[in-house]
């Protein structure tokens, strides 16, 4: 999707002013507009599989249940004044999704928030509430390098040795 990318990026500011002259209602009543980039990461164990030790040719046998945990750390980042807002779910769904913006939401009241999400189907719920204060501002399909917060979620991996396993 090198295209969409390079179309994304050049025509960004077109479509935040289209946005912004659409939205001009609300634009009116908040004392500031930000713009903030939103991403989800998981954070968990898988099960540890070891082998079993039988004769050649003898299949093992033995009970395994996998016991998977895990959490969501749902992140926006706002990168021209460096704020950030971070919460963590147990899911990634339309219900969990909702609730962030809820509390993002009242977290920064006299903004209105312009927050450039993913496709992911979680950020298009049908019965997703979006406060009065937010937007939603979609980036292409399969472009995560045009999101900040993606880089910015991936950095707890790399320096704590977690990551997604």
């Amino acid at each position: 999707m090198p295209g969409e990318v390079d179309e994304f990026k050049a025509n960004l500011s077109k479509r935040l002013k289209a946005l912004l002259e659409r939205e001009s209602e609300k634009v009116k009543r908040y004392e500031k507009v930000s713009f903030w980039c939103e991403d989800e990461s998981r954070f968990g164990g898988h099960t540890m599989a070891r082998n079993k030790i039988t004769l050649f040719g003898v299949k093992p046998i033995g009970n395994f249940q996998d016991n998977f945990q895990c959490f969501w750390l749902y992140g926006a980042v706002e990168p021209r004044q460096g704020r950030s807002f971070f919460y963590e779910f147990s899911h990634l769904d339309g219900d969990c999704f909702g609730e962030y913006l809820l509390q993002l939401s009242p977290a920064f009241p006299n903004e209105l928030h312009i927050l450039q999400v993913d496709n992911a189907p979680a950020h298009m719920a049908g019965h997703l509430e979006i406060p009065d204060n937010i937007i939603l501002f979609y980036q292409p399909s399969c472009c995560p390098e045009v999101n900040p917060a993606t880089e910015s979620l991936a950095v707890p991996e790399k320096f704590s040795g977690m990551g997604n396993f």
